[in-house]
């Protein structure tokens, strides 16, 4: 029968398995900078005893996955047309989509505006709109 460690042995096993400094951030490309982006990127210290330690968050462009269809704000000269095209009185009869979704953050949508969503699909390219609420 092995004998149950004790807390102060515990406590140093987690030690040595802890990494010292936690640097977590990947690099936004300066192409692909948006000002949401560079915003959210913030690195503030913690004190940890005597060290310092820098934390950051884990940021990356949403847009860039596979899986996420292609987002665009639609000039407002062009949403009298479009919702003529779907025969609709206003934009409030339109699909929602919510302002705090990551792609809306990203491309710096507000409150009112109308998305257009670009969606491959297997019968051929097809187009979605959605209003930010």
């Amino acid at each position: 029968m092995t004998k149950a460690k004790s807390k102060t042995e515990t406590k140093k096993t987690v030690k040595e398995i802890k990494p010292k400094t936690t640097e977590k951030a990947k690099k936004v490309e300066p192409k692909q900078k948006t000002k949401t982006a560079v915003k959210s990127v913030k690195s503030k210290p913690v004190s940890k005893g005597k060290k310092k330690v820098v934390e950051e968050k884990v940021h990356f462009l949403v847009s860039s996955h596979v899986l996420v269809p292609k987002h665009e704000i639609v000039p407002d000269s062009e949403v009298p047309s479009i919702l003529k095209m779907y025969n609709l009185e206003n934009k409030s009869h339109l699909p929602k989509i919510l302002s705090d979704d990551a792609v809306i953050k990203e491309i710096g949508a507000k409150i009112g505006n109308v998305i257009r969503i670009y969606r491959k699909e297997p019968t051929g390219d097809c187009l979605y709109y959605r209003v930010v609420v």
